[in-house]
């Protein structure tokens, strides 16, 4: 769902407006990070004008520009260019507006990389068990039955959503992922309740029985890992972390075989 602020910047670049006011860029940058998106790259979605002093020179690439009748900050070229970026990945409107509006800017043309995947990776893509944008997964009835707090369960989806899109879980997925990931975080909370020893038993035996369902040890499969669940944002990968999101053993195999038809999915492309 569009908020407020994204609608105020994004009406911006479309006038071409030089840049929003700063009350909006902050309001801006709380929405995004309420959602789980990474405060820095979200900063950079906000409306330019001036593409600064052409010289090559890198201190001046960084340097921000001010609108000489309103005084407002604007953004450096280099500023420009990760804005554009950013638009162009999170953007869900009209295209072409979003064309005109960037090269009033004085943004740089996107580099349109050429479509090298194979057939078979296509047809997967398009299928179910392909990867969406974190809005496409349809999370519906997630927290049927489930006792939390309104704000908290939206937190925790927008976060679920991201991490999905991010390590490129097939859409079909997505809901059964998402399942293990609340119920695991709900049994995490639960273990406050008993002493430190208990815990730790507890977390002993979801390593056992993760070996025990996978025939793979919990420390090996989480070194595989590391650099698929590396791609998500650090604010969401702290979020899940510090929620337990991956404690469970249903959960621990559920990331297990996810993690499995992922880098099967990466294979496709290289066979002969």
């Amino acid at each position: 769902m569009t908020t407020e602020a994204e609608q105020a910047v994004r009406s911006a670049f479309a006038a071409g407006a030089s840049a929003p006011t700063q009350e909006t860029l902050d309001k801006f940058a709380a929405d995004m990070r309420a959602r789980g998106i990474d405060a820095s790259a979200t900063l950079a979605k906000h409306a330019v004008q001036q593409a600064g002093d052409p010289q090559s020179d890198a201190r001046a690439d960084l340097q921000p520009t001010i609108n000489a009748a309103t005084g407002v900050r604007g953004l450096s070229p280099s500023e420009v260019a990760t804005a554009a970026d950013t638009l162009r990945k999170f953007w869900t409107g009209d295209q072409a507006e979003l064309d005109a509006a960037l090269e009033r800017a004085g943004a740089p043309t996107a580099d349109t990389a050429p479509d090298t995947r194979t057939d078979a990776e296509r047809e997967f893509d398009g299928s179910s068990l392909g990867a969406r944008a974190p809005e496409e997964y349809e999370l519906n009835g997630l927290w049927l039955g489930r006792d939390a707090d309104m704000h908290d369960a939206a937190t925790t989806t927008d976060a679920i959503r991201t991490a999905l899109s991010a390590l490129s879980v097939p859409k079909v997925a997505g809901l059964s992922f998402a399942e293990a990931v609340v119920d695991s975080s709900a049994q995490t909370e639960s273990l406050a309740e008993l002493s430190p020893e208990a815990q730790q038993t507890w977390h002993m035996q979801q390593k056992v029985d993760f070996a025990r369902a996978t025939k793979v040890g919990w420390e090996e499969a989480a070194a595989q890992m590391r650099p698929w669940l590396a791609k998500m944002p650090a604010e969401t990968r702290d979020f899940l972390s510090v929620s337990g999101a991956f404690n469970s053993v249903t959960a621990m195999v559920r990331l297990w075989s996810t993690f499995q038809l992922v880098e099967a999915r990466a294979k496709m492309g290289k066979k002969s």
